[in-house]
């Protein structure tokens, strides 16, 4: 069975770093060069500075800024969180999807408790690490499908 935890979020303070709307962007392997530019003009805050930057030092170096000046504040204490997101789909039918955001205990694939949902290449994945030690903060979520009962938050 997969190991979940409470984590402590990063939040941004709108107060400071001005509406959710310019904050932001899809994951970061959906958005186009020329959106990326487009997000990137919205704020100075949004996170495209930080999931698709210059470089992985600079977005280390933005990080820890906005952090310093209280662009984004970190939860008190860890926590579980509730998600239920309404969208429409591609065949125009609105539906919702429920789940949780938490922290999961990263496993071999061969144990066969979390398993691969697509090919995703080397370069990419390189990246994503390379951002991940550069930051050292998750800065997007993995979506997982649960297979089974509904899931007991501990």
């Amino acid at each position: 069975m997969a190991e979940i935890r409470p984590f402590r979020a990063l939040r941004y303070d709108e107060a400071k770093a001005g509406p959710l709307e310019h904050l932001v962007a899809p994951p970061y392997d959906v958005i186009s060069d020329a959106e990326r530019d487009d997000y990137l003009r919205r704020s100075p805050f949004n996170v495209v500075h930080l999931t698709l930057p210059e470089s992985e030092q600079q977005a280390a170096q933005d990080l820890h800024e906005w952090r310093e000046t209280g662009v984004l504040a970190g939860d008190d204490a860890p926590a579980f969180w509730a998600l239920a997101q309404t969208y429409v789909g591609p065949d125009g039918v609105e539906r919702t999807r429920n789940g949780y955001v938490v922290s999961l205990r990263i496993e071999p694939y061969d144990r066969g408790i979390v398993l691969p949902h697509e090919r995703t290449h080397a370069g990419p994945k390189e990246g994503r690490l390379r951002l991940l030690r550069a930051t050292r903060t998750q800065l997007e979520p993995f979506f997982l499908l649960h297979d089974g009962p509904r899931a007991e938050i501990p």
